[in-house]
């Protein structure tokens, strides 16, 4: 399966939740991403996030930006966890970081199920070995 098909099967089975995923490596590589709703991680964002994860208090500081969307961040559990999470009005993200990568979600409504479901995701490619 492509790193872009990976992502896909994100969205399409929380599709009520989550409408757009990426898989971004921790060396600043994009390894796969949906496009839909007319949704583009820039490579930009992508190092920009990368180094926020090297300086976790910077996601608070500046918050997160996708596609061109900036995000309040809500959310850094990374001392227990593995997760940050934002939100502009209804809609927000949550990174979640694995071993090798990390997940973005981009949801709308249902922080909790969008959550749930980045973090089971998140399982699945570690226990791949990601």
């Amino acid at each position: 399966m492509s790193w872009d098909a990976w992502a896909s099967s994100l969205v399409s089975s929380n599709s009520k939740v989550i409408l757009n995923a990426a898989i971004v490596g921790q060396d600043g590589s994009l390894w796969g991403a949906t496009e839909h709703n007319k949704w583009a991680i820039t490579q930009t964002e992508i190092d920009k996030l990368c180094g926020q994860f090297k300086n976790p208090s910077s996601f608070q500081e500046g918050g997160i930006t996708l596609s061109g969307v900036k995000y309040m961040c809500t959310k850094v559990d990374l001392d227990e966890g593995r997760s940050v999470h934002g939100r502009k009005a209804a809609d927000g993200v949550i990174l979640v970081k694995t071993g090798q990568c990390y997940v973005v979600a981009i949801y709308t409504q249902d922080a909790r199920h969008a959550s749930v479901a980045a973090e089971a995701f998140a399982d699945k490619l570690i226990a791949s070995g990601y």
